[in-house]
């Protein structure tokens, strides 16, 4: 069987983005690479401690960069930050 919409599950995406070097290159991934359901990644890189919250649904993605005046974002799966989502 199929992955809906070419898109794989969750957690294969999760393992590829183990694969990613910085947090730009996570974010790329996801950017190019639809899963088969909503989901929201919370992403840090290590050497430079930047982070971030992507949210990923049918080939939409929002990215919410933690700074320093704004450095809490919750990890949900409500899509909070895409404003248009996907019926």
């Amino acid at each position: 069987m199929g992955f809906p919409r070419g898109g794989a599950g969750r957690h294969f995406v999760a393992r590829a983005l183990q694969q990613a070097t910085t947090l730009d290159e996570a974010v790329a991934y996801l950017q190019t690479h639809p899963s088969a359901g909503g989901f929201t990644y919370t992403i840090a890189e290590r050497a430079s401690g930047r982070a971030a919250v992507v949210e990923a649904v049918a080939g939409h993605v929002s990215v919410i960069e933690a700074t320093p005046d704004d450095p809490l974002h919750w990890h949900t799966n409500h899509l909070r930050h895409i404003s248009r989502p996907p019926a």
